[in-house]
């Protein structure tokens, strides 16, 4: 950024900078793409890759080793500010891979002028300093983002203090907030005994107050999936947790409903998070380093709340009365555009996958499950999967379906 602004002040030169090279097509730095776009006229890119955490090889299978003792991928940047002239800037790209002296050679080797440069075209809203294929990306990009197929969604809960919210057994979990409720027992005794420190999210002292004042608080103790196959229990509320997620209180807490866990983004070679859940699950699922996302297939009516926020009740589906009222967390254009394309229509409270004249919520949710599955589906779309959340394909054909 210093080297960005003096460049900006004085008019023109040029940024040669070797750094990690996360920021090329993390989502997180598309507004600092953005701004070196428009600040300089020429951007050059040699990625030198070489990602330990992504476990990174060569496109021919061989080894692909880091040009510094570091886990992180390096890339080096020149970016230049021709006087006069502005942006956006022309952006060139080239990888080298192999083994860090083969890269050692190759980089003593390598002129600018006798590159050869690949050229993308970073375009809103990731402005990417990779190559991309467009003809893919246009086709990927004709499938729905699943975050508007079902709109509400959340990241997974957090605790911030898994010891002490999350138990083996649900007899331990309701004995720790026993111990909230005994007033014989200090706030200091219950720091020591559990590990419990104040932030600026939970303070002991409040969620004891408020879990001395709670009629059933022992209702609050439930299941939840706490990594893939990893079922635990949990005391679902502020009182153990910060960020219990009113989206999974409200959906998916104690009712009968599935959940598409997924991720945004992935720091990982190849994305791989897509799974079905019945319970509330938290934002470290699967990898530690990608937030996972719940999407709920049902909406339950908030008790007691009004219909400000109350996804169920500003439905355009009618309630369930066999299921307390639950509704469909589908958008109405997503099932439009699906039953033009399958040629039948969508039942909102049919249940099961079973050949018919209809499709409903669970058959779509199926469908999904199945397409995030497919090797040739992940494969095709790798490189788009990993920054930003997956699109899904429609058929027309109602047998594939």
């Amino acid at each position: 950024r210093f080297g960005q602004w003096r460049i900006e002040q004085s008019g023109g030169g040029i940024l040669a900078y070797i750094s990690n090279n996360g920021y090329l097509d993390n989502p997180t730095f598309r507004g600092m793409r953005q701004s070196l776009l428009e600040t300089f006229t020429e951007i050059y890119i040699l990625d030198l890759h070489g990602n330990v955490r992504k476990k990174e090889t060569a496109p021919d299978g061989s080894p692909d080793e880091n040009v510094f003792d570091i886990m992180q991928g390096v890339a080096i940047g020149l970016f230049v500010k021709e006087p006069g002239k502005s942006g956006p800037a022309k952006v060139y790209h080239t990888d080298l891979w192999g083994k860090r002296e083969d890269k050692y050679h190759s980089l003593w080797d390598l002129d600018v002028g006798a590159t050869e440069w690949k050229e993308p075209s970073p375009q809103s809203p990731f402005y990417l300093f990779i190559p991309q294929d467009v003809g893919l990306l246009i086709e990927y990009q004709r499938g729905w983002k699943i975050k508007d197929v079902m709109p509400v969604n959340v990241l997974g809960f957090q605790t911030h203090r898994d010891h002490f919210a999350v138990a083996c057994d649900r007899e331990e979990i309701l004995q720790r907030i026993k111990d909230l409720r005994d007033s014989r027992l200090s706030n200091e005794d219950l720091r020591q005994k559990y590990r419990l420190g104040d932030n600026r999210d939970w303070q002991l002292a409040s969620a004891r107050l408020k879990v001395q004042e709670s009629e059933f608080w022992q209702t609050l103790a439930t299941k939840c999936l706490y990594r893939p196959f990893d079922w635990r229990h949990c005391y679902f509320s502020e009182i153990a947790m910060d960020y219990p997620r009113r989206e999974l209180q409200d959906h998916v807490a104690g009712k009968s409903n599935l959940c598409l866990n997924t991720v945004r983004q992935t720091k990982k070679s190849k994305w791989k998070h897509a799974i079905i859940s019945n319970a509330p699950t938290p934002a470290v699922f699967v990898e530690i380093k990608d937030g996972s996302s719940v999407f709920p297939l049902y909406l339950y009516p908030e008790e007691n709340k009004g219909t400000l926020f109350d996804a169920a009740a500003l439905s355009p589906w009618p309630p369930d009365p066999n299921h307390g009222n639950r509704v469909p967390n589908l958008a109405p254009a997503f099932v439009q555009d699906m039953e033009a394309k399958l040629g039948f229509p969508f039942a909102p409270h049919r249940e099961g996958a079973a050949a018919g004249e209809t499709f409903g919520p669970e058959e779509v949710l199926a469908y999904a499950y199945a397409i995030f599955h497919s090797p040739t589906y992940r494969e095709r779309y790798a490189e788009f999967l990993k920054i930003d959340f997956p699109r899904l394909p429609l058929t027309s054909d109602a047998a594939l379906f």
